[in-house]
């Protein structure tokens, strides 16, 4: 079983897996990809503090968006890129999104 800590290891599952045109349209920016690079070094300096023996028991994520509950805060919407990257994603994804309690726009 594949476990994915960090976006390098879905690149690492995901190349060679699909479509390299379909790959290469995912992993990279537009244009210059300035804007993919200035956001891989903002996401390179954010340090996480690792913190053991800290109860967790009672810890959510839960939040609202848009004045209803969600599961946590984060929100998913069809682009095309489900489809691409395996057989009626986007209808997967809503799915998903709904059993985990996550809006779908």
């Amino acid at each position: 079983m594949w476990r994915m800590t960090c976006v390098e290891d879905l690149r690492r599952r995901t190349h060679g897996r699909v479509p390299k045109m379909f790959y290469d349209y995912v992993a990279s920016g537009s244009w210059t990809e300035g804007t993919l690079r200035e956001n891989e070094r903002s996401f390179a300096d954010i340090r996480l503090r690792q913190r053991i023996l800290v109860d967790i028991e009672k810890r959510s994520v839960e939040s609202t968006m848009i004045g209803e509950k969600v599961s946590m805060p984060v929100a998913l919407s069809p682009c095309g890129f489900g489809g691409m990257m395996w057989p009626n994603g986007e209808a997967h994804a809503a799915r998903a999104a709904e059993k985990f309690g996550v809006p779908f726009a």
